[in-house]
C-alpha cells in the first residue's frame, strides 16, 4: 500500500503540468513531453544493440532513451516508465528495461513502481471513467490513451472494470 501511495502521490504532483480541457480534467493522451520540459529531460528513440530492450534511462545525463523500432504506444509507455523511475528511484544512476516479461515473483519491487506510475500517469482512473460508457471496448480505449491494447486491459484490470 505505501508503494501505491508513493506513485499516486507523484503521478497527482505531475499532473499540475498537464493540459486540460475545458472542464479542468487532464486532457488525453498525455503528453508527456509537458513532464519532460519542465524537468529538463530528453528522450531519444535509437536503435539498440539488443532488440530485447525497450528503454535505457541515463540519469546523469537526463536522458531516456526509447527503441525506435517499436510501436507508438510501446514507446510512450516505455518512457512513462522510465520518468517512473526518475521520480521514484532517485538512487538509481541508470536503467535498463527489457522487453522480456520476467515472471511476477521475479519482477523487482522498483520495476513493479515504475509500470504503476506509468499507468496511472497515462491512463487516469478519472478520465477512463470518463470514456468508459462511450468507448466501443478495450481497443478503442486504448487508442483514445495512446497506449498498446494488454496496457489497457492491464488497467482496466487494476481498477476493477473488466
Amino acid at each position: 500500500m505505501a508503494m501505491q501511495n508513493k506513485v499516486l502521490e507523484k503521478v497527482w504532483e505531475l499532473r499540475e503540468y498537464l493540459p486540460k480541457n475545458k472542464y479542468g480534467n487532464i486532457s488525453v493522451p498525455i503528453d508527456l513531453g509537458y513532464i519532460l520540459d519542465k524537468y529538463n529531460l530528453k528522450s531519444y528513440d535509437i536503435i539498440f544493440t539488443r532488440p530485447d530492450v525497450s528503454g535505457a534511462f541515463d540519469r546523469s545525463k537526463n536522458t531516456i532513451y526509447l527503441n525506435a523500432t517499436d510501436p507508438h504506444p510501446r514507446k510512450m509507455f516505455t518512457l512513462a516508465h522510465e520518468l517512473g523511475h526518475y521520480f521514484l528511484h532517485t538512487d538509481m544512476p541508470e536503467e535498463v528495461l527489457l522487453r522480456e516479461k520476467p515472471k511476477a515473483s521475479e519482477k523487482d519491487t522498483k520495476e513493479i513502481e515504475a509500470d504503476s506510475f506509468a499507468a496511472e500517469l497515462l491512463m487516469p482512473e478519472d478520465a477512463i471513467k470518463r470514456y468508459w460508457t462511450i468507448a466501443e471496448g478495450v481497443q478503442h480505449l486504448a487508442e483514445i490513451f495512446d497506449v498498446s491494447y494488454v496496457a489497457m486491459l492491464n488497467r482496466l484490470r487494476h481498477l476493477g472494470y473488466v
